[in-house]
């Protein structure tokens, strides 16, 4: 309110204006004292802000549309959230109405019914489970302070047993344990899971004030807090110590070519000690290590990859059936418009060399050689990220059989002013990625 949201992609040596908070309209109007905005959870040029509506941009804040309408309420958007498994589920709260739409925001239906007791806060949704969320209340009424839909807020219950009549302010779900959620209150940081009847107290290492943002920062297995004038703090995620451990994992890429070699990182809860991968398909084909690196695919093919996770309450196991993807050569003649939404492509690959969050995007401004109506666009003139690098990936193909090759493309290019010089190279690897020469 009364301010503007920003975006860098230096580490803020530069920002560019997103969005102005005031004296406009649309999603320049006024918005929440603290308007809400959020990232798509697996494309970081996706982002959603609540005003009156609440809008959306695909191109990193560069331009906005506003989605569904938002019927029942008062006054602006006070909390927005995706469902990490399904992001054709957006939730979204004004103080006095909860919404949720199940097509991506083309329209939304209020489920405000079964919410009572104050002021709706904010929202987490489970990270599995699209129908699966929670909404936090303020106000003083006794035993009104969190909700629990497991049917997408068709209905709710009341899920505040063991919480202080205070306002709660915000909440968080935490990844990979049984329905693991944490909530902020005038009076500290409360944890409860599936496997509770009430909240406990949760004080390590936070203060006991008013606390009204908390995140989670997964790589270092810590939760952060933010407090209302009394600073920021952090403290290691909730553990009952009886509890064995939930098996998760990540890496790095999740498909590649032949030869091509992936780190995989351990996202499991409740801190293991021990870890027992399996990589079929691979070299090597077992691990130990907490974190393995250089696990190489030699073939074609979709592999399943297996995490077991042990502490001394237990373990398990957690396989992603068809998680690694080595592509076979594609055929020849090959041809790409972009006609399709789905960007980028099958078998395309992006890498966000620079670490700034930028990346290729599909365009249907303008397509190549008057064949096509779509093209792959990267927005240098609206974005300041000096001596970065991003890089798009073709699929792989074979050509040994071939005496010639052509390679053409329809190419245009909008230079910002003549004291900058963006520029887009072509490159050409035989070994997988792991050299490059410019053509």
């Amino acid at each position: 309110y009364y301010g503007r949201i920003y975006r860098t992609a230096n580490n803020w040596s530069t920002a560019a204006t997103m969005i102005v908070n005031s004296g406009g309209t649309g999603v320049n109007a006024n918005g929440n004292w603290v308007t809400p905005y959020i990232i798509h959870p697996t494309n970081n040029a996706t982002l959603l802000v609540g005003k009156a509506l609440v809008y959306r941009s695909t191109n990193s804040g560069t331009s906005w549309a506003a989605l569904g309408a938002l019927t029942g309420g008062s006054g602006n958007v006070v909390s927005i959230a995706y469902a990490p498994s399904n992001t054709n589920y957006i939730y979204c709260a004004k103080s006095n109405a909860m919404f949720v739409s199940s097509n991506g925001g083309t329209t939304f239906t209020n489920i405000t019914t079964g919410l009572s007791g104050g002021a709706i806060t904010d929202i987490a949704v489970s990270a599995t489970d699209p129908l699966r969320v929670y909404v936090t209340i303020s106000g003083y009424t006794a035993g009104s302070k969190v909700f629990m839909s497991t049917n997408g807020g068709s209905t709710w219950t009341n899920y505040s047993t063991g919480l202080p009549n205070l306002p709660a302010n915000t909440i968080v779900y935490q990844n990979a344990t049984p329905d693991g959620v944490y909530v902020g209150t005038d009076v500290g940081v409360y944890y409860r899971d599936n496997t509770m009847s009430s909240w406990v107290n949760f004080y390590t290492g936070l203060p006991n004030v008013i606390v009204k943002e908390l995140e989670i920062q997964y790589s270092s297995g810590r939760i952060r807090a933010a407090t209302f004038g009394r600073g920021m703090w952090e403290s290691t995620l909730y553990t009952s110590g009886s509890s064995a451990p939930i098996a998760d994992f990540t890496s790095n890429y999740t498909s590649g070519c032949p030869g091509q070699c992936f780190n995989f990182t351990d996202l499991s809860s409740f801190t293991p000690t021990s870890w027992s991968w399996t990589f079929t398909g691979a070299t090597p084909s077992t691990s130990t290590a907490q974190n393995p690196t250089n696990i190489c695919y030699a073939a074609a093919g979709t592999y399943p990859v297996t995490l077991v996770a042990t502490n001394i309450n237990g373990s398990d196991t957690e396989t992603k059936t068809t998680y690694i993807t080595i592509q076979s050569a594609g055929p020849l003649p090959f041809t790409e418009g972009f006609q399709n939404a789905q960007f980028l492509p099958p078998n395309w690959l992006q890498k966000d060399i620079g670490n700034d969050g930028l990346y290729w995007q599909r365009s249907t401004t303008v397509g190549g050689y008057s064949t096509s109506t779509a093209s792959a666009w990267f927005d240098n003139y609206n974005l300041n990220a000096g001596g970065a690098r991003d890089e798009m990936w073709s699929p792989k193909f074979i050509f040994s059989s071939l005496l010639t090759c052509t390679l053409t493309f329809d190419v245009a290019y909008a230079r910002y002013s003549a004291q900058y010089s963006d520029s887009m190279a072509v490159l050409v690897s035989t070994n997988c990625g792991q050299t490059w020469t410019e053509v």
